[in-house]
């Protein structure tokens, strides 16, 4: 307290500003989200809630987003491209046949 009383107003306003953005941080980069569960989707929830494998239900949420969303950038990255790359080897061995079958002829 003593370091507070030698600073000027500016100055410990900007220092409990600091703090306080320091302490939220979290809470002031994130957005809120209401959603809708089926019962027994919570009753799911509140059971590893009350094992202690799940902190609470925001924290659950959020996991299973960033899961799922990890998962759709696994697939539009990586395994999109090993289909399409699967799909022209396909259409390759196709066309391939399709000749040599003409060729027959």
């Amino acid at each position: 307290m003593l370091q507070l009383e030698k600073k000027s107003r500016s100055q410990i306003i900007r220092i409990a500003i600091e703090n306080f953005i320091s302490e939220n941080l979290e809470e002031l980069a994130s957005k809120k989200l209401v959603i809708r569960l089926p019962n027994n989707t919570i009753n799911k929830l509140m059971d590893f809630i009350n094992t202690g494998d799940i902190l609470n239900v925001p924290s659950a949420v959020q996991i299973a987003l960033d899961r799922y969303l990890s998962s759709i950038e696994d697939y539009y990255l990586t395994k999109r491209k090993q289909l399409k790359e699967a799909q022209l080897e396909y259409q390759k061995e196709i066309g391939n046949q399709l000749s040599r079958n003409e060729n027959l002829r």
